[in-house]
């Protein structure tokens, strides 16, 4: 999978979990777009919350990606779309 196609998958809107399958047999799962980040030389980081762990793998050792067929609501969204909302008024007064 091109560095471009997995920025998709991260960025998607509404987002659709996915699984990462390493050549060395490891199994990355990212059910939220937060917990893989991507950095300009190519290469991932994978977060865990429950282990505070940070994986760092490159493309190159993506065998496959499987891709959930049902999206997971953004826990920010209403967050996000609560802030707009303050700085809307604001911005009317």
């Amino acid at each position: 999978m091109e560095y471009n196609e997995l920025r998709d998958l991260r960025l998607a809107k509404p987002f659709f979990p996915f699984t990462i399958h390493l050549a060395d047999g490891r199994t990355l799962d990212v059910p939220l777009g937060e917990r893989l980040t991507m950095h300009p030389d190519n290469s991932y980081a994978h977060l865990t919350v429950d282990e505070f762990e940070v994986l760092r793998f490159e493309r190159s050792q993506i065998v496959r990606v499987e891709v959930s067929k049902t999206p997971v609501a953004d826990p920010w969204e209403e967050e996000r779309d609560r802030v707009r909302a303050e700085r809307a008024e604001r911005a009317e007064r």
